[in-house]
């Protein structure tokens, strides 16, 4: 009995090993993400450092967004308006269209795992990911003031079939803030008082006689935990194309209240548009209701979608040359980034950008440097400015 025992316990350790023999597992492999991260989209986990000039002064981002209590005797009602940082920013478009991007962020893969295939079935690759970026817009030239800083991460899984296919999927964070230099100037040029619950003491457009009007709180950009899945094909000649979608979680905390669907929750319960509205950004329970009836069994969730293509042509083993051109969808567009102006008829909103240049190959370990030129006709590329659209042309550099 020993011997076939034996026998059959070689034949399976021999299976096994003839099997395992195709894998290779890696911590922390040197190569980059089998995701690769892409060059023209503006949220991409990349480093740059890009010389922007805004091409027309009347997108240039000027105004903040605020949500106002406006008091009209006994009538109290809450609305977003527009009010300008500092006249010079608005009446001097040559001093204030220049900026400076600077974005820290990188992507990699803690695990990976490859099967190297046969003749019946293709290679496999499966690794766990994790990305993130610091990103800052300065004005330059002119001022130093950062308009604003916002960060966003991710982490998940990708799955790489025959060197071709991948898909990942995983978790998504967004949030915003304003510079505190523009800050200053913002409640220095409308004559905040935080003494009298920060009433605006400054004239503004649209501003009516009798009324008095107090900012609530400014409208930022945070989009808290989403779920993320994309795909990309690699085809033959340096061509490739990739897409990917973006929903919040059922339970997640976003802003503003315009963005907000209907029927989500906060983590502690409370739904979302209500709190969001009501006690963060100060809207009436009417109104708050308004939103909730206007938005519920619509299919609104806030959604982004992304999709696009690069082509880069080896010109030696460390230089290649490269265009590629990215296409941003944005639901919330449909809202017109205002409150109770949500509907399934408005289109989404739509960001184009598209970059070419130089991609050195052998600088960095898994890393690409670039140097690059690009057109950008969508939101400022900070976020806390997203309903601000900027049409841009820059210069700079990328590491990704």
């Amino acid at each position: 009995m020993k011997r076939p025992a034996c026998v059959v316990a070689v034949l399976i350790l021999s299976l096994c090993l003839s099997f395992a023999s195709g894998f290779e597992f890696e911590i922390v492999p040197a190569a980059g993400p089998l995701f690769k991260e892409p060059v023209a989209d503006p949220y991409s986990f990349v480093s740059r450092i890009h010389i922007q000039k805004a091409l027309d002064p009347n997108q240039r981002p000027t105004r903040i967004k605020a949500a106002v209590k406006i008091v009209d005797g006994s009538s109290t009602t809450t609305d977003y308006i527009m009010l300008p940082v500092s006249d010079n920013m608005v009446a001097d478009p040559d001093k204030y269209s220049n900026y400076l991007e600077m974005r820290l962020g990188t992507s990699a893969s803690l695990a990976r795992v490859r099967y190297d295939g046969n003749e019946k079935i293709p290679s496999i690759d499966a690794e766990l990911t994790i990305g993130g970026a610091l990103n800052t817009l300065f004005m330059i030239f002119n001022s130093s003031a950062s308009l604003g800083f916002d960060g966003t991460w991710m982490a998940g899984a990708s799955i790489r079939v025959g060197d071709v296919f991948t898909i990942r999927g995983g978790m998504h964070h967004f949030s915003g803030h304003y510079g505190d230099e523009i800050l200053d100037d913002f409640y220095e040029r409308n004559r905040v008082d935080f003494n009298n619950g920060r009433k605006i003491n400054a004239d503004f457009e649209g501003r009516e006689e009798g009324k008095d009007y107090y900012i609530h709180n400014l409208v930022e950009y945070v989009r808290d935990n989403y779920w993320i899945v994309g795909a990309s094909v690699d085809l033959p000649f340096g061509l490739r194309f990739y897409g990917e979608l973006e929903w919040p979680f059922k339970d997640v905390w976003l802003r503003p209240f315009s963005s907000t669907p209907a029927g989500h929750n906060t983590q502690s319960g409370t739904p979302l548009l209500e709190y969001v509205g009501g006690s963060s950004e100060g809207f009436t329970e009417e109104q708050v209701q308004d939103e909730l009836k206007r938005k519920t069994g619509t299919g609104y969730n806030a959604l982004r979608a992304h999709v696009g293509f690069e082509f880069f042509f080896d010109i030696s083993r460390a230089v290649s040359v490269f265009v590629s051109a990215d296409l941003q969808f944005h639901q919330d567009g449909q809202t017109k980034h205002m409150p109770n102006s949500y509907s399934p008829d408005n289109p989404w909103e739509r960001e184009f950008s598209v970059a070419g240049g130089v991609e050195l190959g052998d600088v960095l370990p898994g890393r690409h440097v670039r140097i690059e030129l690009g057109y950008h006709n969508g939101r400022v590329s900070t976020t806390d400015w997203f309903y601000q659209r900027c049409e841009i042309a820059y210069i700079g550099l990328s590491i990704g």
